[in-house]
């Protein structure tokens, strides 16, 4: 990672985050939240890493917002930290961006009633030609949680031969 910009904290190490006891706290956990811009991908042209979350997921939460549209949020104990500021968060609600949330929702619903997934992810920006000009992706920074719903499937198309070309 470049180093950071005038008038920021250090880039996160385990040195630096365990200070999570200092952390603020948020009625909820997200993107936004925590002050990551990813409007940077677009306007830079170049995927942009805007933050490390983490924690332990326990259950779903439906709500409803005042126009009547249900939502999901995911309970548990979660931090994120703004890889731009170095500023750690915490929250017992998460919400990620679309595609991501549903795969550790889709974990939880699968698991059943009592089921918890330890995870961690990076999360960033991409460059996208939809109309805001950007788009999420995420790597998982905790090898095999035990919580992928494709690792069996996964196994069995890998051990198919390659195709003649």
């Amino acid at each position: 990672m470049s180093k950071p910009e005038t008038g920021t904290k250090e880039t996160p190490t385990k040195e630096n985050v365990a200070e999570s006891a200092s952390a603020e706290f948020l009625t909820k956990l997200t993107l936004k939240a925590i002050g990551c811009n990813p409007r940077i991908a677009a306007t830079e042209n170049k995927k942009v890493a805007l933050a490390r979350i983490y924690g332990v997921a326990t259950g779903i939460k439906t709500k409803v917002d005042p126009k009547g549209d249900s939502f999901e949020a995911i309970e548990g104990s979660f931090e994120a930290v703004n890889l731009k500021t170095g500023e750690v968060y915490r929250s017992g609600l998460l919400f990620l961006p679309g595609g991501i949330h549903e795969t550790l929702t889709g974990s939880l619903k699968k698991g059943g009633e009592g089921t918890t997934i330890r995870f961690g992810l990076e999360v960033s920006a991409i460059p996208a030609s939809n109309p805001i000009g950007y788009s999420y992706s995420a790597k998982s920074l905790i090898p095999d949680a035990g919580d992928d719903l494709l690792a069996d499937m996964r196994k069995s198309v890998m051990a198919l031969p390659a195709p003649k070309v």
